[in-house]
């Protein structure tokens, strides 16, 4: 199953396709749909990590490879692969990011 994402670095918009949605098993209509907001859904032991990997692969300008957790309120724990990559303007400017999830 894999889900796809797009970051409008710009406004802080988070968009998720629907098999995203799926394997985050969150409803859309309760999602802020924001970094951060994402950020919240990953297991906490892990966020330090996905935050440093993120970052590094906009200051870098390199591609975003990373397995992390998702635990869920019941205690469960799914692993997810997530494959990016940060776009830039004309100036150089991270402008957007788009990638994948797979569980």
């Amino acid at each position: 199953h894999i889900g796809s994402w797009d970051v409008d670095l710009v406004n802080d918009v988070l968009t998720w396709s629907d098999e995203t949605f799926r394997i985050w098993e969150i409803d859309r209509t309760k999602f802020a749909a924001t970094f951060s907001a994402f950020v919240e859904t990953v297991h906490p032991d892990d966020r330090e990590k996905v935050i440093k990997n993120y970052n590094d692969s906009i200051a870098n300008k390199t591609l975003y490879q990373i397995e992390h957790r998702l635990l869920f309120p019941d205690g469960r724990i799914k692993y997810i692969q997530e494959h990016g990559e940060p776009y830039f303007d004309a100036y150089g400017r991270p402008v957007r990011f788009i990638g994948t999830s797979l569980d």
